[in-house]
């Protein structure tokens, strides 16, 4: 017996792997942009705020990273894995 529209709707939305993927995609980009607007205003202020900003960037990436990696089945979650991932990777090979 098909489900109608409604239930499925439903269903959909108490998905977890949803929830969790939109979670992981919003650290992925906000630890981005936090650590950036870290960074300026720290070097506004005279600060060298470097490396805690960076540190701050990695710690939203991981968290990004393994949400995503849960959430692998939906398309947010594999848009967060893939551009944390990227995105750590870089970051660590512009460092070295």
């Amino acid at each position: 017996m098909p489900l109608s529209r409604s239930v499925m709707k439903e269903e959909e939305m108490n998905d977890p792997g949803k929830k969790y993927g939109a979670l992981a995609l919003s650290l992925c980009l906000g630890g981005l942009l936090l650590a950036v607007l870290i960074g300026m205003i720290a070097r506004f202020y005279g600060y060298d705020a470097d490396m805690p900003a960076y540190f701050i960037f990695l710690g939203f990436q991981i968290g990004g990273f393994v949400l995503g990696i849960v959430s692998r089945q939906e398309v947010l979650g594999k848009t967060a894995y893939i551009t944390s991932a990227v995105a750590g990777v870089l970051s660590i090979v512009l460092l070295s």
